[in-house]
């Protein structure tokens, strides 16, 4: 991104109860995971490890749906990159001395 931030990465069940929290979308954002198309894998945009995961039931149901959304309850669904929605940045953060 321009301004040097990322998608939020969701890598703990507390990390995404967080960000959970701070969104009042009723239809849910975009974070920062992500497939290539035809592919299985999942990676998150700041290339952190993807090992937790909260998936809505028979999600990740993959097609063209290459980009992940948090929902309102809290799990995740796939949904085309193309849709339009809210999304939340994460910004890493570096000492000055």
């Amino acid at each position: 991104m321009a301004a040097g931030g990322d998608l939020a990465s969701i890598t703990s069940s507390g990390l995404n109860n967080f960000v959970e929290a701070l969104t009042s979308s009723s239809s849910g954002i975009f974070i920062g995971g992500w497939a290539t198309s035809g592919e299985s894998t999942w990676y998150w945009s700041d290339g952190s490890t993807f090992s937790y995961t909260n998936w809505n039931s028979g999600e990740p149901s993959r097609g063209s749906e290459d980009c992940m959304v948090l929902r309102p309850a809290g799990n995740w669904n796939d949904l085309p990159c193309s849709y339009a929605k809210a999304y939340i940045c994460q910004y890493t953060l570096t000492t000055v001395a």
